[in-house]
C-alpha cells in the first residue's frame, strides 16, 4: 500500500514538473520573440492606401455579399418547433 503511494507521487510530481518545464519553456520563447520583433524588425509606419471611389465600390459589393449571405441563411434554417 505505502508503495503504491509512492509512486502515485512520485507520478504526480514528475506529471507537475513536466508541465511546470513547458511552460516556463514556453515563457521565455514568447518573451524572446517579443524581444526579436521589438528590438530587430524595422519599425516602419505602415503603408496606408487611401481611400477612393474603389474602396467605396468594395464596401458596397461586401455588403451586398454580406446581405445575400444573411437571406440565404434566413431560407435555409428548418423552422422553431
Amino acid at each position: 500500500m505505502e508503495n503504491l503511494l509512492y509512486q502515485g507521487l512520485q507520478l504526480t510530481l514528475l506529471g507537475m514538473g513536466t508541465v511546470f518545464t513547458f511552460l516556463l519553456v514556453l515563457t521565455f520563447f514568447t518573451k524572446g520573440m517579443s524581444w526579436i520583433i521589438v528590438n530587430l524588425l524595422p519599425s516602419g509606419q505602415p503603408a496606408s492606401v487611401p481611400l477612393g471611389a474603389t474602396g467605396d465600390v468594395d464596401r458596397q459589393r461586401l455588403t451586398a455579399i454580406i446581405a445575400a449571405a444573411v437571406k440565404q441563411h434566413k431560407k435555409s434554417r428548418l423552422p422553431h418547433r
